[in-house]
């Protein structure tokens, strides 16, 4: 296997993959030979268009759909492919698969080992999926694109929301420290002198404190001068 640069054929791993049916190639994006793709991993060989799965987690539930900037692809032992028949749009397969009635009795059968989840290969070729006619999938994508674009504008809202009380928090915070959250006394002591004036009566109280407290030595010694003299 090759790094980017280097190998002629893309190789996609989990983390090219994403929640939202779109392929990341731009992280981390690795190649292999010609040769290896042809010979060594041929079982793996995905094309445009291919819906793509991970098996191996966490997270699982990753599904992408491989894109036509190169004519062929390669996986890793840790993605399964789907490839439509005729009459099944891929785009609808791949929202279904993200989907929690689909995707939920797949992950069912996941079994934990050294803290990751794998689907078995099997498990993934016999997932129920519903196959509307073609007609009803051009709806339901409609639908489905519509419902989306709402989540996503409001995921931008409350991100944007966050963003805006994070700098309020900030805000107030300078204000408090600055003392403008409530009407000031022109007469009031500029808060550098009030934290000065405290800081010097609790450093008086602290020597106050140790002359009035006699040391463990000097009690020793009053203590054994009595008792000699008993």
């Amino acid at each position: 296997m090759m790094t980017a640069g280097y190998g002629e054929v893309p190789f996609l791993k989990v983390y090219n993959l994403t929640k939202n049916g779109s392929l990341n190639f731009e992280k981390d994006p690795t190649y292999i030979s010609k040769k290896t793709h042809l010979d060594l991993l041929k079982r793996s060989i995905c094309r445009p268009g291919d819906v793509l799965m991970n098996i191996v987690g966490p997270p699982l539930g990753k599904v992408s759909i491989v894109p036509d900037t190169h004519p062929e692809w390669n996986i890793n032992q840790a993605i399964v492919a789907y490839r439509c028949l005729e009459g099944f749009s891929n785009r609808l397969l791949c929202s279904l698969l993200l989907t929690e009635s689909v995707l939920r009795p797949l992950l069912n059968t996941s079994k934990a080992t050294a803290g990751q989840f794998n689907i078995s290969v099997n498990s993934s070729r016999s997932v129920a999926i519903p196959v509307p006619p073609i007609a009803e999938q051009e709806t339901l994508l409609g639908v489905l694109s519509e419902k989306v674009s709402n989540i996503e504008s409001m995921e931008a809202e409350v991100d944007r929301g966050l963003r805006r009380a994070a700098r309020l928090r900030q805000a107030i915070l300078k204000a408090a420290f600055e003392g403008k959250l409530v009407p000031q006394n022109a007469e009031d002591e500029p808060a550098s002198e009030l934290f000065a004036r405290i800081q010097a009566e609790a450093d008086t109280e602290a020597n106050s404190a140790m002359k009035r407290t006699p040391s463990k030595r000097k009690t020793t010694k009053r203590k054994t001068k009595k008792k000699a003299t008993t």
